[in-house]
């Protein structure tokens, strides 16, 4: 993976060749108005309105130098930044600090330190009054009576503010104080700001920028009126103070789009991960999405610095880079949503991989069962439609589409789910690369990887491995042949597979799965004319029935491995006429049956004759009890919820088959049977039960 790359800063350009969105063309038009608007004998106050991260702070940037590097000059920019101050004093000696550091000229310039001093003086004059100062008209009695308590043995106001406007007009020089990001203050602070700009800083020469959200500001307005300004009456009053304002245009949509393709590009490039083909039709089903909340170059920025930052933690391939930045757009519209998709996730997900049904989650009014919904609901009401459309994309099953099958990694297939939700491989789950590394050193016939890989795995991690391994084998990630190599990986991994439940399966069940198709295409592919000599002696009858069920259920006319079926068949039977022989004291296990029953059945195999007159000599002979063959047809069931087992049923045809019809059972049961007493003994009183009695006193066996 890459590790060479580029952080995004969020901080603003200072020259032009740094600019993406062609916005120099709006800087030259209001530098253009600046230049001529802005007289040394006159005080005006401008403004730069866009939205947060519509880059005012860069546009203020190259306005500043467009002006300081015209030709006459004669500009002397400053800044001012109210809101890093915390008092009304210090917002009063940050404002006039601003002011004072824009008179140029050195230390022995006569006329700019007697500018600069009277400034200074007038600092000393107002500081304590400021509040006194009202918002918006009237209050001049008011006004007039504080200054003449407050300015005893001192110049006047007007005399003070006269001769600082004549020092600065002595000057002849144009002075732009630029004031960014006023609507971070507090309503409060706003006040103070505005009475600071309306009322005690209109010198001639000097001209004020100030940049905001108007949205934001307005509310700030009537938030600061205690609520008796309407957002219309914020806008009027911001009207009687700003004479010029300037909007900031909106981004192009081609713009948004280029710049996101660009910046997603760069991300895979630096984190090592890659796009499939269909991710550009994905991205652009939620292009109305992208256009509203993607429409500032910081918006853009930071949800691509996300999806970096979440790319960053996994391997190429683990994760889908799209379902990443959808994730990452989530958040940016809507972060309650997006914080509550793992307590939805039961809704969200497809149990199976590249399921092709749409789900219905309605439910009836009244109920407690949550929905998509409830999920979309904890959105903005204003933000609805565009998260349930960013929903239907992410999760399609989950609003009732079909969800068209694609990369096994996507978050909406359950075993990737929680990958993205804590951005990184989650205890149960075995990342994608380290199970293609073992299948590809089986492949080159380092056959005993597999079994090391899974080895001391729960239960939960070794089924999403075998889910993963079909998955990659389906999927041709191996050629369309593989069963030749996969089948004695297999074999060889067998003792490590737990056999402990999960759900409705157990890893084992799972792993049978799995070994019957790789047995499969090797028979189809390599080992047509016949099978290597593999071992089995050791297996357990159960995985022999679960590896090579492709061969037991195979005729006749298609077993060039029928000496590999006659093998299975002739263990499978040895196994069971032990457990006959061993009568009530043999292993209790509940599939000696299914194992007769499979002989029996497997197609165009000659020996199964045999194999009856054995069972029948034994019955004969007594060796073995027709109830102690009826026992091993009795079936069980476990009960998921409390893992009990029970007695189900008993495969009256499956006895039939084995059965001597000479032989009958000397006396019927109909007592009471304990469900769950799994002993031999139970088991024959529960066949007796079971069992269809005929007319002709044979229990079991219908007269001819």
């Amino acid at each position: 993976m890459s590790t060479s790359f580029t952080v995004w800063s969020d901080d603003p350009i200072s020259d032009s060749d740094s600019d993406k969105l062609d916005i120099e063309i709006f800087v030259d038009a209001l530098v253009d108005h600046l230049r001529h608007a802005s007289q040394a004998n006159s005080s005006i106050v401008y403004s730069l309105v866009g939205p947060w991260g519509s880059g005012k702070s860069s546009i203020l940037n190259l306005i500043s130098n467009s002006l300081m590097e015209s030709q006459g000059g004669g500009w002397s920019i400053a800044r001012f930044t109210p809101w890093a101050t915390s008092s009304t004093d210090g917002l009063l000696q940050e404002f006039f600090a601003s002011i004072i550091s824009a008179i140029p000229g050195s230390s022995d310039d006569a006329r700019a330190a007697r500018a600069k001093n009277k400034i200074a003086k007038l600092l000393e004059i107002c500081s304590p009054g400021l509040k006194a100062i009202p918002v918006a008209g009237g209050a001049a009695s008011e006004y007039a009576k504080f200054f003449s308590e407050q300015l005893t043995e001192r110049h006047s106001w007007e005399r003070e503010f006269s001769d600082a406007s004549n020092s600065l007009a002595d000057l002849n020089r144009r002075v732009l104080i630029l004031v960014d990001d006023i609507d971070r203050l507090h309503s409060s602070e706003l006040l103070e700001l505005m009475r600071v700009i309306r009322l005690l800083g209109r010198f001639p020469g000097v001209s004020y920028l100030l940049a905001y959200d108007e949205e934001v500001l307005c509310r700030n307005v009537v938030a600061a009126s205690g609520g008796q300004m309407s957002i219309t009456d914020a806008r009027r009053y911001l009207e009687k103070i700003i004479q010029y304002p300037f909007y900031i245009p909106p981004i192009q949509q081609s713009q948004i789009f280029d710049l996101l393709s660009d910046g997603l590009d760069a991300v895979v490039e630096q984190t090592g991960h890659s796009v499939v083909e269909d991710d550009g039709r994905r991205i652009s089903s939620v292009a109305r999405v992208i256009s509203r909340s993607l429409g500032t170059i910081r918006s853009l920025n930071r949800v691509l610095e996300q999806v970096r930052i979440d790319l960053k933690p996994h391997e190429p391939g683990e994760v889908s880079v799209v379902d990443v930045f959808l994730l990452a757009l989530l958040r940016h519209i809507s972060p309650e949503v997006h914080d509550k998709l793992r307590e939805f996730k039961s809704i969200l997900v497809n149990s199976t991989a590249g399921t092709r049904q749409p789900v219905s989650f309605a439910t009836t009014p009244g109920s407690n069962v949550s929905t998509v919904d409830n999920l979309v609901d904890l959105a903005d009401p204003g933000v609805r439609a565009d998260v349930r459309l960013l929903i239907g994309q992410i999760f399609p099953q989950a609003v009732g589409q079909i969800s068209v099958e694609g990369s096994a990694n996507l978050i909406r297939n359950a075993q990737y789910f929680d990958r993205y939700i804590y951005k990184k491989i989650p205890e149960g789950d075995v990342s994608d690369s380290s199970v293609r590394s073992w299948l590809r050193a089986c492949e080159m016939g380092e056959k005993s990887a597999f079994r090391v890989g899974i080895s001391g795995r729960d239960s939960t991690t070794q089924s999403v491995i075998f889910s993963k391994v079909q998955q990659f084998l389906q999927a041709s990630d191996f050629g369309e042949a593989w069963g030749h190599w996969a089948f004695p990986m297999l074999l060889e991994a067998l003792p490590a597979v737990s056999d402990q439940r999960r759900g409705f399966f157990t890893p084992r069940e799972l792993f049978y799965q799995l070994a019957d198709e790789a047995l499969h295409n090797a028979l189809e592919n390599v080992w047509r004319s016949g099978m290597p000599p593999l071992c089995i002696e050791d297996l357990d009858p159960r995985d022999i029935v679960g590896m090579f069920n492709s061969i037991l259920t195979t005729g006749e006319e298609m077993r060039p491995w029928g000496g590999m079926q006659k093998r299975c068949l002739d263990r499978l039977f040895f196994y069971a006429e032990e457990n006959l022989k061993a009568g009530d004291s043999a292993e209790r296990r509940s599939d000696i049956g299914y194992f007769l029953f499979l002989i029996a059945e497997s197609p165009g195999v000659t020996e199964v004759a045999e194999y009856a007159s054995r069972v029948r000599e034994l019955i004969i002979s007594e060796t073995v009890s027709l109830d102690t063959l009826a026992s091993r047809f009795v079936g069980t069931r476990t009960e998921m919820s409390s893992g009990e087992s029970t007695l189900s049923s008993f495969n009256e045809s499956g006895f039939r088959h084995w059965a001597p019809e000479e032989i009958t059972w000397p006396e019927d049961y109909n007592g009471p049977i304990q469900s769950g007493d799994l002993s031999w003994e139970n088991r024959k009183l529960f066949a007796r039960r079971e069992a269809t009695r005929y007319p002709n006193g044979f229990l079991g066996f219908e007269a001819e």
